[in-house]
């Protein structure tokens, strides 16, 4: 207002202006206030003429109607989000469903037209084949329909005293066929958790160190009591993940800047390590491995009254060449990030 009177006493234009003023009452109004400077005699002014009225009613409706514009903004960019989303979703599905079908119908029809003509050697690496591609839509369709029960909140733990020693190395010896070379530094933990969805969460794990990482990069699973529960951790000698992206990667439908064109992925196996994670009450991120690379980990809650009497004893999973076991040493440090979102 001050600015205004100043404006006006410098150009003698008439006074206009908006303002809020506070009434008897204590309510907040909005004021129109328009006047001009009548002159009683040649250049000597006498009075101001002018009028004020109250436009707290249109300020409220200007208002509202910024607020529904934003709020359309708004919607309108989350449509977009979610259209793009569902552009990337359905294309890296199309591919990880056509490669391994399209394996499967070759496969068919070379054995459909082959029949009796091909070796023993032959039909069984065929074969062999065959059941690995299907086994790769299976895992596909499996994530996709666990996202939607665990999006309509339908999944629930079947917690019951499990082995992890035994479930990692046997999940580590079954990794051997990928070529990949592994460490296990196992703690003989028993822990109350659903054994199904810690070796999903497993396979999640190993699945995306592979697709982000050289073939002969080795990699870490590592297993241990952390205060009030189990720690399990899956870590790689790759590139790492940068900090800015590290939240993200637990988005569905998000993949890091490194993946593989060539396999893309659907981008939902790391979100169902956070959410299976969250099922058993614990929560999953990602941070710096010692050295470089990436150390994705899972917390598990397992108070220590519902653990085993008795330890099992650590296997070794045989003679694998490409599984070993080295020392535990691990810890989660202090402060570590909370990254899972969902």
């Amino acid at each position: 207002m001050l600015a205004e009177d100043r404006r006006v006493e410098l150009t003698g234009d008439p006074w206009r202006m908006e303002y809020r003023s506070i009434t008897k009452n204590g309510r907040v109004v909005w004021l129109r206030d328009h006047a001009v400077l009548v002159h009683g005699g040649p250049g000597e002014p006498s009075y101001w003429h002018g009028f004020v009225i109250d436009i707290t009613e249109q300020k409220r409706a200007e208002q509202a109607i910024r607020d529904a514009l934003e709020r359309e903004q708004q919607a309108t960019r989350q449509l977009r989000a979610l259209d793009e989303a569902k552009n990337v979703f359905l294309s890296a599905v199309s591919h990880e469903l056509r490669t391994p079908l399209a394996s499967i119908v070759g496969i068919a029809l070379t054995l459909q037209r082959a029949r009796s003509s091909l070796s023993e050697d032959d039909g069984a690496d065929l074969i062999d084949r065959l059941a690995a591609n299907a086994g790769k839509l299976d895992r596909l369709l499996s994530d996709l329909l666990d996202l939607d029960r665990l999006n309509r909140g339908i999944v629930t733990p079947k917690l019951r005293p499990t082995d992890l020693a035994a479930l990692v190395t046997r999940i580590g010896t079954e990794w051997e066929d990928t070529g990949q070379p592994l460490k296990l530094a196992v703690e003989p933990v028993v822990a109350q958790v659903d054994p199904a969805k810690v070796e999903r969460i497993l396979e999640n794990l190993l699945a995306n160190a592979a697709r982000h990482t050289p073939p002969d990069t080795l990699v870490w699973v590592r297993v241990a009591r952390q205060d009030q529960g189990v720690l399990i951790a899956v870590e790689d000698a790759g590139g790492g993940v940068p900090p800015e992206l590290r939240a993200g990667l637990f988005e569905p439908f998000r993949q890091g800047p490194e993946a593989p064109a060539h396999t893309p992925g659907v981008g939902i196996g790391l979100t169902l390590v956070a959410r299976f994670a969250e099922l058993h009450g614990g929560r999953a991120w990602v941070e710096e491995r010692p050295g470089g690379g990436s150390s994705f980990r899972v917390l598990l809650p397992d108070p220590p009254a519902a653990t085993a009497a008795t330890a099992p004893q650590r296997q070794d999973g045989g003679d694998s060449p490409n599984i070993t076991f080295e020392p535990l040493g691990f810890q989660e440090p202090a402060g570590g990030t909370n990254t899972n979102a969902c």
